[in-house]
């Protein structure tokens, strides 16, 4: 079983504990782990669910486990110096292109902005 931290890009399926993402281009399970427990050394999660899967192939779709409540649990990052939307993207999802996420999590702070302040919250979905 996994902590799930989002549930953005998974698709709910037949089974409680457990839901579906489409592999994208160049997604690996490192980053898959990563956009989905915020950790990439949990790919070991994601290989144990698709364990006929050698690598992920973009646009199959694969398991991904979840709380047995299948709730995502949010966290929260403070901004530091030197930040931006993009790096935080890498570390939490593993992908940069992955910032509009946490912009979208954040108008209330950002607005239509993307300046980061040193000790600014921001949610991470």
């Amino acid at each position: 079983m996994g902590d799930l931290i989002t549930r953005l890009s998974l698709e709910p399926s037949q089974d409680p504990g457990r839901m579906l993402y489409t592999v994208q281009p160049g997604d690996t399970f490192e980053s898959i782990a990563a956009c989905c427990y915020g950790e990439s050394s949990r790919a070991i999660v994601v290989r144990r669910e698709n364990e006929d899967l050698e690598t992920p192939v973009a646009g199959t779709r694969i398991w991904i486990a979840v709380e047995d409540d299948g709730t995502a649990a949010e966290r929260m990052y403070t901004v530091v110096e030197g930040d931006c939307l993009w790096d935080i993207a890498v570390k939490y999802y593993g992908k940069g292109e992955w910032w509009w996420r946490i912009q979208a999590a954040n108008q209330d702070v950002l607005g239509e902005s993307n300046a980061l302040s040193v000790g600014m919250q921001l949610r991470l979905p």
